[in-house]
């Protein structure tokens, strides 16, 4: 079995905490985890450590980039939802996000 320990380093314990707290908070984050790191597994992406392989990705790398993912997600998501409720209102508010790839926009 490999694995990585921590010692005298509660910032491990906190990590894992909060990775915890997000899955908690959105199901599918769980497994959508789990596949990407199996995926990247694959392709030799998942291999920190560098032993036998070119150095790559970490499991914990993976998966703040799959949290990051899943909130800009949510966030996109939220601001379309947002901007459809206001369609044919001042959305001065709402323009202030702009979508990815776009500029932003102020009223």
């Amino acid at each position: 079995m490999k694995c990585d320990i921590n010692v005298n380093d509660r910032l491990g314990i906190e990590n894992s905490q909060l990775i915890k707290a997000y899955c908690e908070l959105h199901p599918a984050l769980r497994p959508t985890i789990m596949a990407l790191k199996t995926w990247a597994k694959v392709f030799g992406l998942n291999n920190p450590s560098g032993v036998g392989v070119p150095v790559s990705f970490s499991s914990y790398a993976l998966t703040l980039m799959t949290i990051g993912f899943f909130q800009v997600c949510a966030l996109h998501a939220a601001y379309e939802h947002r901007t459809n409720e206001l369609d044919g209102v001042d959305a001065r508010a709402a323009t202030q996000f702009a979508k990815p790839g776009e500029k932003r926009k102020f009223a």
